[in-house]
């Protein structure tokens, strides 16, 4: 059994790399008056003539019988055929980090001060663990499995409603990576569940099989929707369950749009005992029905099948890993009712929604075996949906080379998506059976693709053996950063789209993963300060001029030396920026490997946690986490607080007992008081005024 798991395992890996087709799936729920009870309506699909697709792009296929065949043919052909070569195969690894985007994180021109978010496009909201509406701020726990709502009166704090998220749930469900929004008074929570569907029977050598994936967990997506007109007492109002995992999501007014996925490898889980590529297999393989194999991957929202009137074939000779992935348009006013679906049967590795565009990247390989030496490029297949008003079509498709960063990576303006990649090529060259010699290499390009996603210019060959760690784009220029040893900002000019230009690149020392308009002159960076070998030694903020767009300077840094912000640093939503505040918050972690003993602070100053109150968790835990905030002012950056939630509430520990000692910072504001969020624990409310500490409610 052990020999069988590490064999699918590496078929996984291995398979990404040999899909030839994507195929889209057009799919909507029937919405028209007289259809009886909703959760009876049939998923139909669209009519013909109503897709935008070009056809010549993306071409249509026929039902299930079609799909099942194009299932069994990718089966039998790619993911039987590479066990002679997956005990010879080193997987390569490559380290990844989590429109008119000139938006600042902050939303502004509003009469309401408290903070939006951190968020990439203006009027897309996404959704996150810590929000708030002004009046109150909604905390979700994955490991706490509730939402508490805390009613924040200036310095005064009141958590006034709890839900708890396993009540509308089946038993022995296990929830993860879940999100939430505030629409009016309407809560909804997204996350994604596992459920012990296939009890083992005698250890791991016999167990059943059914229609969830391997290892007898059944992932899901849930969404459930709350009544919170009445904050002390929400209200359970729908749940929609969608047999994918949940990958992100984005609300646009009162649609809400989600996007999963599910792996295709399911279709082969319980038809063969060992997987090979022998004529056994196959005949097993061959058995299967297309009926069968088809509703394998096809999604199921609320145990239906979704349509398959309109399936479409893009045209692409690249690979990627196959998985059912499926995006839903649901109406918070109507209870949740599902307006419009789309299934994709390939992967989701990156999203990037601008207002009226989704835009779905998939990381994909080409392999050109030569004689004695195989070359991996990687690609990215770019699937473009429109959407709006609770509708999603498919729209055009396009592919580029090298992968994205993360949704950072993409920006639409004037019609045009702009695109920073690193493409990443490695060459394995061996003897038919033993590989002698690894070789891989690092360029960066640029991409201007148009309304149907042709490229329509392009820059390439950047940084050679460098990486993006970030991008940004302010209308019509962008800023990128890549990393080996020294930060390297590039500032490209994309006033004529069809001829991008470089218009600078500054070096500095170290990094930045994150950045953030500060204004229009002014970018901010977030990231690591290293020295001139790449080894990192501190948490750096960086302020760079770029009011002259061909001569950027890096006018102000600070480092926080023997600091790391891995959270922050690989997702963004922990981070708080708010240029009008002028506030820059995150959480940090200190090496105390060189502090055995317990720390004594020696500073009075009152904007720095009660430096009286001292703990030794320092002893067991080998570093401690803080949340700090700074502001910026003339050229420099001055660090206003740090907060650490076991010092400032003078708790010790006789033993190491990490959930007691971790702490997961977030923080945002309502008016003049900031809130510092101590995950699954407490909440510190803070005077902005003066930095005077109001109230600190600790959670039961």
């Amino acid at each position: 059994m052990k020999k069988s798991k590490k064999i699918i395992s590496i078929i996984m890996a291995v398979v990404m790399m040999t899909l030839s087709v994507i195929v889209v799936s057009k799919t909507l729920f029937n919405n028209t008056p007289g259809n009886g009870n909703e959760e009876d309506k049939n998923i139909q699909g669209r009519e013909q003539g109503v897709n935008p697709v070009d056809d010549k792009i993306i071409q249509s296929i026929d039902g299930k019988e079609e799909l099942g065949r194009y299932v069994k043919e990718y089966v039998k052909n790619n993911a039987l055929a590479f066990e002679k070569e997956i005990n010879s195969l080193e997987e390569a690894y490559v380290e990844k980090t989590d429109s008119k985007s000139d938006s600042t994180g902050i939303a502004t021109g509003t009469d309401t001060d408290y903070y939006k978010n951190n968020e990439q496009t203006n009027g897309v909201t996404e959704g996150d663990i810590t929000i708030t509406d002004g009046k109150y701020i909604y905390i979700y726990s994955d490991n706490k499995k509730n939402i508490r709502i805390i009613e924040a009166d200036n310095d005064k704090l009141n958590e006034v409603g709890i839900i708890d998220i396993l009540d509308n749930l089946e038993e022995n469900t296990y929830t993860y990576n879940g999100k939430i929004y505030v629409y009016g008074d309407k809560l909804v929570c997204l996350m994604n569940t596992e459920r012990m569907n296939s009890p083992y029977i005698n250890g791991y050598e016999n167990f059943i099989v059914n229609d969830c994936a391997y290892f007898d967990n059944c992932r899901d997506t849930i969404i459930v929707l709350y009544d919170i007109s009445e904050r002390d007492k929400p209200v359970f109002i729908n749940k929609i369950t969608v047999d994918n995992e949940y990958v992100q999501s984005r609300m646009v007014g009162n649609h809400l749009y989600v996007m999963t996925q599910k792996s295709f490898y399911d279709v082969l889980y319980g038809y063969m005992e060992e997987y090979g590529d022998n004529e056994e297999n196959k005949e097993k393989i061959e058995d299967i029905s297309y009926e069968e194999l088809a509703g394998k991957v096809i999604t199921k929202i609320n145990g239906k099948e979704v349509s398959t009137d309109n399936i479409y074939c893009p045209d692409n000779e690249q690979s990627g890993e196959p998985s059912t992935c499926t995006v839903i348009a649901l109406d918070i006013n109507n209870d949740l009712n599902v307006t419009d679906n789309c299934t994709i049967i390939g992967s989701i590795d990156d999203v990037y929604v601008s207002e009226q565009f989704i835009y779905l990247f998939n990381r994909v390989s080409k392999n050109d075996d030569e004689s004695r030496t195989s070359t991996y490029k990687e690609l990215t297949d770019v699937i473009k949906f429109k959407y709006g008003d609770g509708n999603v079509e498919p729209y055009a498709k396009g592919n580029i080379d090298g992968t994205v960063n993360n949704q950072f990576s993409a920006d639409e303006y004037d019609g045009y998506l702009r695109v920073v990649t690193t493409e990443y090529e490695y060459n394995m060259i061996y003897e038919p059976s033993d590989i002698e010699e690894f070789q891989d290499k690092y360029r960066n390009n640029v991409y201007v693709l148009d309304d149907k996603l042709n490229v329509y210019g392009r820059i390439e060959g950047l940084a050679e053996d460098e990486r993006i760690y970030s991008a940004r784009f302010m209308k019509d220029k962008g800023y990128f950063v890549t990393f080996r040893n020294t930060d390297p900002l590039f500032v490209v000019d994309f006033s004529k789209p069809d001829n991008p230009k470089i218009l600078s690149e500054l070096k500095v020392t170290g990094f930045s993963s994150y950045l953030h308009m500060w204004n229009d002159n002014l970018l901010l960076g977030i990231g690591m300060e290293a020295n001139e070998s790449g080894i990192t030694s501190g948490v750096k903020l960086s302020m760079f001029d770029i009011s002259d767009l061909n001569n950027t300077k890096e006018i102000a840094k600070y480092v926080e030396e023997d600091t790391e912000a891995y959270e922050a640093l690989n997702n963004y939503k922990e981070i708080l920026v708010d240029e009008n505040k002028n506030l820059i918050g995150l959480e940090m972690s200190k090496d105390n490997n060189n502090r055995i003993e317990e720390s004594t602070s020696t500073e009075s100053n009152s904007t720095s946690y009660n430096s009286d109150k001292s703990s030794n968790y320092e002893k067991f835990i080998g570093y401690s986490q803080y949340y700090v905030l700074y502001r910026y002012d003339n050229n420099s950056f001055t660090e206003l607080l740090k907060y650490d939630y076991n010092k400032f509430n003078n708790l010790k520990f006789t033993e190491f007992d990490y959930e007691k000692m971790y702490c997961d910072y977030r923080g945002l504001y309502i008016g003049n008081y900031l809130y510092i969020i101590t995950m699954d624990k407490g909440v510190q409310a803070i005077n902005l005024s003066d930095l005077s500490y109001g109230d600190n409610l600790i959670f039961n």
